[in-house]
């Protein structure tokens, strides 16, 4: 009974999901759906915590977070970009604006793929750091690739120069998640920092909700440049028995 409160968090997340891309193919608001995902990584971050306090951590729950995290860190956003950028009426590859789109996206979609499967996968075989992830971890990314999106739609309102940029940070960035750079672990502090700028983000209106997503944008890229302005970063904390 114990794990159904973790269980029920984790279905939370995916559900989050799975409204977001059909709010996504209904053309709802960027902001809506964006809230959405967001919301998702609450849940995500929530259920494995809950999960770690009442002792109730399985394979079959990381394999359900792992799922959920496709849906809402994944699908979400890569067909989020798709809707959002791509524009009809040309073949992708014959017009350099949409073949930008397309790569984007099918890099985004990949390697948040591979890198939710290979989590799953060292956690399940008992691999990897406490201390340190593998790799850009797919929420992180995800949580990037929204509040930049927010960000560069309020400086830059259906503006090329607001869309290439966001597109080709996509396409800097999503490799990442494929390396085996160490990116640490978060604290606890650095979470409730992170949730609470999700919850201000939530509830504030529209208009507002530039303020906490530049938070979000300004937290992720210090997070994502972290191993490479700290050094100690490529050095092994912990032993692991990760293959190279």
């Amino acid at each position: 009974m114990r794990g159904l409160l973790p269980l029920s968090l984790t279905l939370a997340n995916a559900a989050a999901g799975i409204l977001a891309i059909h709010m996504t193919l209904t053309f709802a608001s960027l902001y809506l759906i964006s809230s959405l995902i967001v919301l998702g990584l609450l849940f995500d971050g929530l259920d494995g915590q809950i999960a770690r306090m009442l002792k109730v951590e399985s394979n079959m729950g990381v394999i359900m977070d792992s799922l959920s995290d496709i849906i809402t860190f994944c699908l979400a956003p890569s067909m989020l970009i798709y809707v959002t950028f791509y524009r009809p009426g040309a073949i992708s590859f014959a017009s350099p604006y949409n073949g930008l789109v397309v790569s984007s996206v099918y890099l985004l979609f990949i390697f948040s793929l591979y890198r939710l499967i290979r989590y799953a996968k060292d956690v399940i075989n008992g691999q990897g750091s406490k201390r340190e992830f593998s790799g850009l971890p797919a929420p992180a990314n995800a949580l990037f690739v929204l509040s930049l999106l927010v960000v560069l739609h309020h400086l830059f309102p259906f503006s090329t120069i607001g869309r290439v940029a966001t597109l080709s940070l996509i396409l800097l960035i999503s490799p990442l998640m494929a390396t085996r750079v160490r990116y640490p672990r978060p604290s606890s502090l650095q979470k409730a920092v992170v949730a609470g700028l999700v919850i201000i983000f939530l509830i504030l209106p529209t208009d507002y909700k530039i303020y906490p997503a530049v938070g979000m944008l300004t937290l992720s890229v210090y997070y994502i440049t972290y191993p490479f302005l700290n050094r100690t970063s490529y050095k092994t904390v912990e032993k692991s028995p990760l293959p190279r």
